[in-house]
C-alpha cells in the first residue's frame, strides 16, 4: 500500500494523527511499530465568491503493531533520513526492480514444476505450448502490475543515544513529501520502530507480516541496504567476536523469511584516481 492505494481511501474524514504522535507512542512504550503514510486531503476554499478545491498530501500515523496491514514480500529500507534524498529513493527503486525479477523467477519455477507434471500426459506438447503462452502473458502483466510495497524504516530509539524527539521525527518524514512524487515508488510508506538493531527489526516485523506458501518462496521481507551497513551485519565483531554467533543470527533471520538486497556505492578516487564501484564483496 502507499500513495496509490491508501491515499485513495483515506480522506479528511479520517482522524488526524501526526508522525510526532506516532513517535511518542513508541517512546512511551505503547507500540513497537507505527505506520505513517501519505494521506490525501481535500479542502474547499472560498475567496471572492469563488469556490476552489485544493488537494494536498500530509503524513499521518494510521496504524500500530498488529493493526498494520503489511503485505507479504515487502521491501524495508532502513535509514535515518536526515534528510531523505535521491540516494534513498534510487536505492529503493532499484530494489523494486530487483524484487520484481526475483518474483518472476519464483513464478517461473512454479510454472516449470507444473510443466514437468503435465509432461506425463499424452498431450504434453500441447500443454507445453499453452503454458509457454500463459507464462509470457504472466511475465508482461507481472512486470507492469506486480510492484512490491516499499517502507522506509526509521528507528525512533537508539542503542547508544536518547530517542529522537517526536518533532524531529515529524520534520524528517514531512521531507518525503518535498521529493518529486514521480521519483517515489508506486506504493510506499514509512514505519517508525522501536528497533535500532537488525535482530530487533527482524523479530517485530516478521511477527506481523503474513507468509504466502503459494508464492514459491519463503521470503516475507527484504531489507534494502548499502554495502557499509551490510558489511557490519556480517562482521563477527558485532556478535561477540564469534563467527558462529554471526552465522546463527543470519540463519535465524533466513528462517523467518528475511532476505537482503544490497546496493553498491561509487567511491571517489584519491588524487586523480578514477572512481571505484564498491560492492562489499571484497570486504
Amino acid at each position: 500500500f502507499g500513495q496509490n492505494q491508501l491515499s485513495k481511501s483515506m480522506h479528511v474524514d479520517m482522524p488526524s494523527n501526526s508522525p510526532a504522535l506516532g513517535a511518542q507512542k513508541i517512546i512511551d512504550g505503547e507500540a513497537n511499530i507505527v505506520a505513517v503514510v501519505p494521506v490525501q486531503s481535500i479542502f474547499s476554499e472560498i475567496s471572492n465568491s469563488d469556490k476552489q478545491i485544493r488537494e494536498t498530501h500530509e503524513m499521518q500515523s494510521l496504524f500500530a503493531d498488529n493493526l498494520i496491514p503489511l503485505p507479504n514480500d515487502v521491501l524495508i529500507v532502513p535509514g535515518s533520513f536526515n534528510p531523505p534524498h535521491h540516494g534513498h529513493i534510487a536505492l529503493a527503486n532499484a530494489a523494486v526492480a530487483a524484487l520484481q525479477r526475483l518474483r518472476l523467477e519464483d513464478e517461473s519455477n512454479i510454472a516449470k514444476s507444473y510443466s514437468r507434471y503435465s509432461s506425463h500426459s499424452s498431450n504434453s506438447s500441447i500443454s507445453s505450448s499453452i503454458l509457454d503462452s500463459i507464462w509470457t502473458t504472466v511475465q508482461k502483466h507481472s512486470i507492469k502490475e506486480n510492484q512490491p510495497a516499499v517502507f522506509f524504516e526509521l528507528s525512533v530509539t537508539n542503542a547508544d543515544k536518547p530517542p529522537l524527539d517526536p518533532s524531529e521525527v515529524e520534520r524528517r518524514l514531512n521531507l518525503f513529501l518535498e521529493l518529486p512524487p514521480s521519483d517515489l515508488p508506486n506504493d510506499w510508506g514509512v514505519i517508525l520502530t522501536n528497533a535500532p538493531l537488525f535482530s530487533q527489526k527482524t523479530s517485530i516485523l516478521s511477527e506481523i507480516i503474513p507468509g504466502d506458501p503459494s508464492s514459491g518462496s519463503n521470503r516475507k521481507l527484504t531489507f534494502v541496504l548499502g554495502t557499509d551497513t551490510f558489511v557490519r551485519i556480517i562482521n563477527p565483531k558485532y556478535y561477540e567476536n564469534s563467527e558462529d554467533n554471526m552465522v546463527a543470527a543470519l540463519t535465524a533471520m533466513k528462517e523467518r523469511g528475511v532476505h537482503f538486497i544490497v546496493g553498491g556505492r561509487l567511491e571517489q578516487g584519491i588524487q586523480g584516481e578514477r572512481p571505484k564501484f564498491v560492492s562489499g564483496e571484497e570486504e
